[in-house]
């Protein structure tokens, strides 16, 4: 593929997985909400003169938006190396590869860390991170080719 010319294809597989994190990201800040909403664990005292309840800590609030929080700095990088992978006209299947391993890495750090399973969590950010890492490489070998 000549840089600059991005397969349709290809860059119709990339944004799919791209809306997919963001989907994610959407039910994770959700699902904050909801849990704190049964829960009646609230981190501002004025949500307490509507909801009721307590300002508290509260694990599964704070794994949530670990998870969420986490989420918010890895997958941002994703779309932003992913892209300029497309740009620079990298293998056409390696945004399969890549991003596949990526979504499904993510998936599972995320479920990992909800659900306090080591080591899975740390392998699944490994994961993710190790994708990041080929894609930039990559990059980085066509921008300088």
């Amino acid at each position: 593929m000549n840089p600059l010319s991005v397969d349709q294809v290809t860059f119709r597989i990339f944004a799919a997985l791209c809306a997919v994190l963001v989907l994610k990201n959407v039910a994770l800040a959700s699902l904050t909400g909801a849990v704190r909403i049964y829960r009646k664990a609230w981190g501002f005292k004025e949500d307490l003169r509507y909801f009721g309840g307590e300002v508290r800590t509260d694990e599964l609030v704070e794994r949530i938006r670990r998870a969420h929080g986490n989420a918010l700095e890895n997958d941002p990088l994703f779309m932003m190396v992913g892209l300029l992978y497309l740009l620079v006209g990298a293998p056409e299947g390696g945004i399969q590869a890549y991003g596949y391993t990526f979504v499904i890495a993510r998936f599972v750090h995320a479920a990992a860390l909800l659900l306090g399973m080591q080591p899975f969590r740390t392998l699944a950010f490994a994961g993710g991170l190790l994708a990041i890492v080929g894609m930039s490489v990559q990059v980085l070998m066509r921008a300088f080719a």
